[in-house]
């Protein structure tokens, strides 16, 4: 098991949370990429978290997370879910309380 820092398990346990959907956009000719979803990002005392997309990508890596094209009125987006073993790291990690409005 790879050692994961707090970005990324609060991410991940973000990630875990039933209602949630991140996106990303994969339109081309943008030089950043767009994200859907992430308005839900916070904790219980309403802090939102941002993280760099290298947390994302770090994640892919370890496959504790999976992408999978989905596409809006012909704009591909790759949405991000839990991997099992992922969610088994999740379930093992202390647990991160969100706000979910």
């Amino acid at each position: 098991m790879p050692k994961l820092t707090p970005e990324q398990l609060r991410l991940l346990s973000w990630l875990s949370l039933p209602s949630t959907t991140f996106e990303v956009s994969r339109e081309d000719g943008f030089m950043d990429d767009k994200y859907n979803g992430l308005h839900t990002y916070c904790d219980k005392q309403k802090n939102s978290f941002k993280f760099d997309i290298r947390t994302l990508y770090k994640l892919e890596g370890y496959e504790l997370i999976k992408g999978e094209m989905v596409y809006y009125f012909g704009i591909p987006w790759e949405r991000y879910t839990l991997t099992t073993i992922g969610r088994e790291i999740t379930l093992l990690s202390a647990p991160v309380e969100f706000y979910v409005p």
